[in-house]
Formats: structure tokens, sequence, C-alpha cells
């Protein structure tokens, strides 16, 4: 923010009323907008090729590696000169795959650069929107610690951490930004409120992950979410299709995250 009272001299014909109102004015004004920022968290996108190195080598390290998506699929798909690494000895296969991103990123880097940049500028339009939106839905709940970073990837996997705060988006997702950034977002602090429920302990880690989901694939359906996403997202993980009917109408009753944890737990 520029400051707008810089000058502390007092100017002719000026009195010392007016010299220290100025000054609890600009006070004031910076004050208020550290708050706002303290609000919520502020997502940055970089270029981190060591963790698209450790999850390119994972994944044809662990081919057979399932979470409702064939990920090595996904890879081969968009990196075709990938798929035959899977036919080599795992040693070799570790070596190729290091080979194959390194000179990607070489390639690829100004391109690369760009997506950062327009990522950052496309978030940037609609993140306080975003925050804005999850005030009623998790009840005012401080958002988690965290680097809140966004690594571009050549992989189109987009994994999140959760320990902090971080997630990684393909660099061709550009009209599927908003709505994976916003898919992560909302991860965070529904793990975050989760934290702060004693009854959840009850909820195994696979149903606490499941419900998540589920949350994400309805909240993400509202309207007003669709509205700052520009689209409805795409059913994410087919197994939970059948579930949905149930969930949203747990959902319907207050749409809160906790009331819908609250029910889930219940149930």
């Amino acid at each position: 923010m520029t400051n707008i009272f810089v000058e502390h001299q007092k100017p002719k014909g000026s009195s010392s009323k007016e010299i220290t109102y100025a000054t609890c004015l600009e006070s004031y004004f910076i004050i208020d907008y550290n708050t706002i920022m303290e609000k919520h968290p502020h997502i940055t996108f970089h270029l981190n090729k060591t963790l698209d190195l450790r999850i390119a080598v994972h994944f044809f390290k662990f081919p057979e590696a399932r979470a409702g998506f064939d990920f090595i699929k996904e890879i081969c798909q968009e990196h075709p000169k990938m798929k035959p690494f899977l036919s080599y000895s795992k040693k070799k296969r570790a070596e190729a795959v290091i080979k194959y991103v390194k000179n990607f990123y070489k390639i690829e880097v100004d391109a690369l650069k760009k997506a950062k940049k327009d990522f950052q500028c496309i978030w940037d339009k609609i993140e306080n929107d975003f925050f804005n939106l999850c005030e009623p839905i998790f009840g005012n709940l401080p958002w988690p610690s965290g680097k809140y970073e966004g690594y571009i990837s050549i992989l189109p996997i987009g994994p999140r951490f959760l320990t902090n705060k971080t997630f990684q988006t393909y660099w061709l997702w550009r009209n599927n930004l908003k709505g994976q950034v916003i898919h992560e977002l909302l991860h965070f602090q529904f793990y975050n409120l989760i934290d702060r429920m004693p009854d959840a302990k009850s909820l195994s880690n696979d149903k606490i992950w499941q419900l998540s989901e589920i949350f994400n694939d309805i909240v993400q359906k509202e309207k007003d979410f669709v509205k700052i996403q520009g689209y409805v997202p795409k059913q994410g993980y087919p197994d939970h299709i059948p579930l949905l009917p149930h969930y949203r109408t747990i959902w319907e009753k207050n749409k809160t995250a906790e009331g819908f944890i609250r029910s889930c737990i219940s149930e």
C-alpha cells in the first residue's frame, strides 16, 4: 500500500492539530490494511523442479499406486516418451525419469515461467472472493499456518501437502486453475476444522479423506463457487458418485462444514 502521508514536516499555515490528525489517519490506514491482510493467507505460485523430480520418480517407482485414478497412465498420456521407462529396471527407470524431467525443464523453462506468472494473475483476481465465501461455511475459522504455495508442475497429478499447505498444479491446467486451487484450499481448512473437533477422532483417516473429497464435490458446485471458478468442476472420484445424493442432503441442512461433519459422525 502506498503511504499517503509520507510528509511529516509541518506545512506553512497548518496547525499542530492538523499534523497530528494526519499522522493518526496514516496509522489508521496502515493498521486497517494489515488487519485485512491477516484475515486470510495469500497464495503464491513458484517453479519447483526438485519436487517434480521426486514426484515423477515416485510414480515410476510405484506405477501401481492408485487413489481413484491411474496416475501413471495420466503421466504417460501427457509425456508419451516416458512410457517406455516402465519396462526398465527400477534403477534405470529412475535415471531415465530424472534425465527426462531435467531436460523438459531446460527446454520449456520460458513457458513454465510464463505459466507461473499467468497463474498468479488468474488466481489473484478471485482470491478475496474465495475467502469471503469460506467465512460462513467454516464459521470464520482462522486459516492454519503454512506456506500456501502452488508449484507449477509438468505432471498432471496435482497432489496437495497438508503439513505445509502447498500443492502442485499442472502447467497446462490454465482453464481449470481456479477450481483446482479452491479444491486444495478447501482441503486445508476442512482438515484444520477436523483437528479442532474432538468427536472427529472416531473417524478413520480413510473416512475423513472420503468426506473431504465429497464435501469439495458438493461445495464447489454451489452457484457462488461456480461463479468465481467460471465452470462446474467435473466429478472427482468415481467411487463417490453413488454417495453424493446422501451427503448432499446432509449438506443442505445448514450448509456449514461443522454441521456437515457432525452429522456424518453421528451416522
